[in-house]
């Protein structure tokens, strides 16, 4: 860990969080800062996080941070780094964003288009594709609702829902569109 006063590691921000400290955490090309009372942290590829480029932050019930990074998905438990890379299941290792379901289900999506997404359950890393049910395998953003249910926003296809049982897909051909 660096201790740089007052100053970011790098100045294009992928992503911001809060954690369930009130600490910030900033991703951006160069690495991840963190911030709380006024102090700096620098956490990049020297102290342990997969890789230099920090796409997506998101965190768990038991306090996990996640950060989908261009090496891999990192986790920091206040203590310690994990990696997880295409060695432990994911489809690719650049992760886009990170989601975390009620289930407490790590969900990744992909930088690099076609690889749609992974769905991590503690254990085993599984991976869903259009031959799946996704709209798309070309998937931008993943959110949960407050039911639980799993929205695949992709590329182009319009959005994948998934409620643990029934898969859906809207698009704007299912639209009614007027004409002028």
């Amino acid at each position: 860990t660096h201790l740089i006063p007052d100053q970011l590691v790098g100045n294009f921000i992928n992503d911001i969080f809060v954690d369930q400290s009130n600490h910030v955490w900033i991703g951006s090309e160069r690495g991840l800062s963190e911030t709380f009372g006024g102090t700096w942290v620098t956490h990049d590829q020297t102290t342990g996080l997969g890789g230099s480029e920090v796409n997506a932050i998101a965190q768990d019930q038991q306090g996990t941070l996640w950060f989908g990074t261009n090496r891999g998905l990192s986790t920091w438990n206040g203590t310690s780094w994990t990696t997880y890379t295409t060695e432990d299941g994911l489809s690719n290792n650049g992760i886009a964003c990170v989601t975390i379901d009620h289930a407490g289900n790590v969900w990744v999506c992909y930088d690099w288009r076609g690889y749609g997404v992974s769905m991590y359950d503690g254990s085993v890393w599984t991976s869903y594709t259009a031959t799946d049910g996704l709209a798309d395998d070309d998937v931008n953003d993943i959110a949960v609702d407050a039911e639980g249910d799993i929205r695949v926003g992709t590329y182009g296809s319009g959005v994948s829902e998934f409620d643990g049982t029934t898969r859906s897909t809207y698009s704007d051909e299912d639209y009614n569109w007027i004409s002028d």
